[in-house]
């Protein structure tokens, strides 16, 4: 018999093999080795049965002229092609290959070192058979020795129930009466489907794919997420990470999709555990991943299928343009929200107002040199300039504008009066300019006041 235990930790990290000459497969194949170390849940199949399931040594062989009798097998209510036999020694063989295309499962097969590989999808748990031994290996652990190692068939992929139920995590219910195995995950590897997802108390509409959980690891969609946080989302498939970048903070936060190597405006922080159950594809990621991507809660309400994913209060209190935001904001009429000014005979004479009209902020500015006016040049500005902010990342001004950035060293001035634009990008700004440049001064009474002239 196998030794099994109910749980048990281990790191992976398997020895990786030098050659493999041959390949199955169920669904998919990478097989990697190098994920970072996780807690993985064996299950102890041979002591937990459904109704009606038998021992081997129970199950008498029933075909008196072959020795062997044939069993139809389903797999999570599907049946396969190929059936299941037991030989005349009592042993159940089962078609392994077809079971772990069901489940999505992928193994392959180290002829050089006689061992027998497999990864199963649902927790990323890497097992190891040798043949000779039949010594089964959960990625650097012993579990214990199989004791129908013997009849494994590798050619034909027949392998004895309890290494199937080992290998892929499955519930085993033998029918003899009608001549059927019905195959079932266990429950703490079935996926759970069916949440309602809010964002900052707001619900979010059906997302593809769905948050969904496996065991007690919940997985989110990053990307509808990080949209109604405002953040802005890159993948590189080719370093195989996704970089967000935070508006509320404008950190960059960055993540493997195999290993969970996790960095900040680029300096490594950690590792985010599970990442062995997210969907690299479509960005479905635990939500410990989530979390860390765009500085929010995750919050399972109990007793209810909803998932609150909310911003950390230490980022709630900065512009957030989510689709709330920018519809309040839409909405919202030429408000005066502060007014400044300064008046006399020895000083700058300004006055400064400050307003917001749907998705902008605005300031607007005007300066004259002193009173009394005692002519109508008196009013000519030394200063004005109406600037402008936009939530959506961007600002610019109507009127007097001076360098900040140099972007009008190529002229050879630093002040013009005109319009500017400027968009804030990740790595600086993208600066235009257009208008009259300074040219010199014009004399108003004892003051004088710039004079613009030519283009720029």
């Amino acid at each position: 018999m196998l030794r099994v235990i109910n749980k048990v930790e281990f790191p992976t990290g398997l020895t990786r093999r030098e050659t493999c000459d041959w390949r199955g497969r169920g669904g998919f194949t990478h097989n990697r080795t190098d994920r970072p170390r996780m807690i993985v849940l064996i299950i102890a199949l041979l002591l937990i049965t459904w109704p009606g399931t038998e021992s081997m040594a129970e199950t008498p062989a029933q075909n008196s002229g072959t020795g062997v009798r044939h069993y139809r097998v389903v797999v999570e209510d599907e049946g396969i092609k190929r059936s299941a036999m037991e030989t005349a020694k009592g042993i159940l063989l089962l078609p392994l290959a077809e079971i772990a295309h069901r489940l999505g499962d992928e193994y392959s097969m180290d002829w050089d070192q006689d061992l027998f590989l497999f990864t199963r999808s649902q927790d990323g748990a890497r097992f190891r058979i040798k043949l000779e031994t039949g010594e089964v290996f959960a990625n650097a652990d012993s579990l214990g020795f199989l004791a129908e190692a013997a009849a494994i068939d590798v050619d034909r992929m027949l392998f004895p129930l309890n290494a199937v139920k080992i290998l892929t995590g499955v519930h085993a219910r033998l029918d003899e009466s009608q001549g059927l195995i019905e195959l079932r995950l266990d429950d703490r590897l079935r996926r759970m489907l069916g949440f309602s997802l809010f964002v900052n108390r707001e619900p979010l509409p059906a997302s593809e794919p769905p948050p969904q959980a496996v065991g007690s690891v919940l997985l989110l969609p990053l990307e509808p997420i990080a949209r109604a946080l405002g953040s802005k989302i890159e993948r590189d498939s080719e370093s195989d990470t996704v970089r967000v970048v935070r508006i509320q903070d404008s950190s960059a936060i960055e993540i493997n999709l195999s290993s969970g190597l996790t960095r900040v405006n680029g300096i490594i922080v950690g590792v985010s555990p599970n990442m062995h159950h997210a969907e690299p594809d479509n960005l479905l990621l635990p939500s410990t991943a989530v979390e860390t991507l765009t500085g929010s809660h995750v919050e399972v309400i109990p007793g209810t299928d909803h998932i609150h994913v909310n911003l950390d209060e230490r980022l709630s209190g900065r512009i957030l343009p989510s689709a709330d935001v920018l519809n309040e904001a839409r909405n919202t009429p030429l408000t005066l929200e502060t007014v400044d000014f300064q008046f006399g005979s020895d000083t700058t004479n300004h006055i400064e107002t400050r307003q917001r009209r749907g998705e902008y902020n605005t300031r607007f500015r005007y300066e004259v040199p002193a009173l009394p006016f005692d002519e109508y040049d008196s009013l000519e500005p030394g200063w004005i300039a109406l600037h402008y902010e936009s939530i959506h990342g961007y600002e610019g001004s109507v009127g007097d504008y001076v360098s900040r950035r140099r972007e009008l060293d190529g002229i050879d001035v630093n002040r013009v009066r005109g319009l500017s634009q400027t968009r804030h990008l990740e790595n600086g700004d993208l600066v235009g300019v257009a208008g009259a440049p300074v040219e010199g001064v014009k004399e108003v009474g004892d003051y004088s006041v710039p004079r613009f002239g030519g283009a720029a």
